[in-house]
């Protein structure tokens, strides 16, 4: 009889990485926010990469599945040994795609829709399965309303309603990024919310960040600070 290989749940997230989904309204600054994760490889299926001129670091354009299915199977490589982070941006416009592509085969709206779904499903899948590489997929803000409650609530936004119920599921963290305005005229604060309320569709797996996390690395905030919070040893 094998003896099968014990793990520690404390090692998971370093073996891992941390997989995060994160959504906010358009101009928010979620592709900037991007260029705040360690070593970070663009995979841009947006035309939004003006914001990051100013940092000079790699992207790969995606314009297709089969674009896409080509930069996955390049992060399997050894030769993404140089990158820690993968950022997708955007899933939303990677499931946009692959509904254009499902329309172009097929006349049945709700048969283009459901292959779509089952093709996002599975992207999202391989890359959540990525190992050693935190990977961070980003998203349109939409809107839903609770059945019970009547109250209307921010959530990360997909064509058709089996992604957006499914998809948070996926994640070690689901972030909404909000700016506030801050002390001094024209300051802008950027931060993640990281936990559900009324209004909001977030959550935190690690359980170690507070409900607003900082997002920006200029005063000591950005993802890399947050990946290493979520993976900081639990206190004794």
């Amino acid at each position: 009889m094998a003896i099968p290989h014990i793990q520690s749940t404390n090692t998971v997230g370093l073996s891992h990485g941390i997989k995060l989904l994160v959504y906010g309204l358009s101009g928010k600054g979620k592709t900037v926010l991007g260029a705040s994760a360690p070593r970070p490889l663009f995979l841009s299926a947006e035309n939004g990469l003006l914001s990051l001129r100013r940092f000079n670091l790699p992207f790969i354009k995606i314009d297709s599945l089969s674009k896409l299915r080509e930069a996955f199977d390049y992060c399997e490589t050894p030769k993404a040994a140089q990158f820690d982070t993968i950022i997708l941006d955007s899933l939303s416009e990677i499931a946009e795609i692959a509904l254009a592509e499902q329309k172009g085969k097929t006349k049945d709206g709700r048969k283009a829709y459901g292959e779509m779904a089952d093709i996002v499903t599975q992207i999202v899948k391989d890359f959540r399965d990525l190992p050693r590489k935190h990977v961070v997929l980003i998203c349109k803000q939409g809107y839903a309303t609770d059945g019970q409650t009547g109250a209307r609530y921010a959530q990360p936004s997909f064509p058709g309603k089996q992604l957006e119920e499914n998809a948070p599921y996926w994640f070690d963290g689901v972030f909404q990024l909000e700016t506030f305005p801050g002390e001094q005229p024209g300051q802008i604060i950027r931060a993640l919310r990281t936990q559900p309320d009324q209004y909001t569709q977030a959550k935190d797996r690690s359980g170690a960040l507070n409900v607003w996390e900082n997002a920006d690395p200029a005063s000591g905030g950005g993802l890399s600070a947050i990946f290493a919070k979520m993976l900081a040893s639990p206190a004794a």
